[in-house]
């Protein structure tokens, strides 16, 4: 529909916003998609619809687990030209600050995000060496595969998140020049 197509594009095409101090993403929870931008919207020629999500949110819940998670994408290409893309991704959990008090050290939550180490692969049937080739008018299916190595995993108890952890983050989906130059927007999921 016309209102999914809307949304797909607003969310995919908006711009996260930074933190100064880090360099890293603010959090998912606290900034949504990001900063609408209305120009990358008018000008995509690529949209971006996620499994899952029929009212076109361009959004991955993932839910609950330690070992690892996945989902999928249909990108579409909108020009009369192929386009490639490539594929990455920031995953982020919420860091922490040691305090003491008393003799003692406590690990508590900071406001900023920290990377996760988290291993991310991406996989379909036009998807090679983290770049995925869009036939002109045409859709490709991307996976996305998201595993924490069970040494991060340790940490992250070891700093007191022994029930678990927000993971958290962007995948991107940058556009490659073509031929003549032209880029297309930026997509993040």
């Amino acid at each position: 529909s016309q209102r999914n197509l809307i949304q797909s594009l607003l969310m995919s095409t908006a711009t996260p916003l930074m933190e100064e101090s880090s360099g890293y993403e603010y959090s998912v929870r606290n900034q949504g998609a990001g900063l609408a931008n209305v120009q990358n919207l008018v000008n995509a020629q690529s949209m971006i619809l996620v499994d899952g999500q029929p009212d076109g949110k361009v959004k991955a819940e993932l839910g609950d687990g330690e070992t690892g998670w996945s989902f999928s994408f249909q990108l579409y290409n909108l020009s009369s030209q192929d386009r490639t893309f490539g594929l990455d991704a920031s995953m982020l959990t919420t860091d922490t600050v040691t305090a003491e008090k008393d003799g003692k050290s406590y690990n508590l939550t900071a406001d900023q995000m920290t990377a996760l180490g988290a291993e991310v692969t991406y996989t379909g049937k036009t998807v090679e060496n983290g770049k995925v080739t869009v036939p002109a008018g045409g859709a490709a299916q991307v996976t996305v595969e998201i595993q924490i190595p069970a040494k991060t995993a340790e940490h992250m108890k070891a700093l007191g998140y022994t029930n678990g952890f927000y993971v958290e983050g962007f995948v991107y989906v940058r556009p490659e020049a073509d031929a003549e130059g032209v880029l297309d927007v930026t997509h993040s999921i």
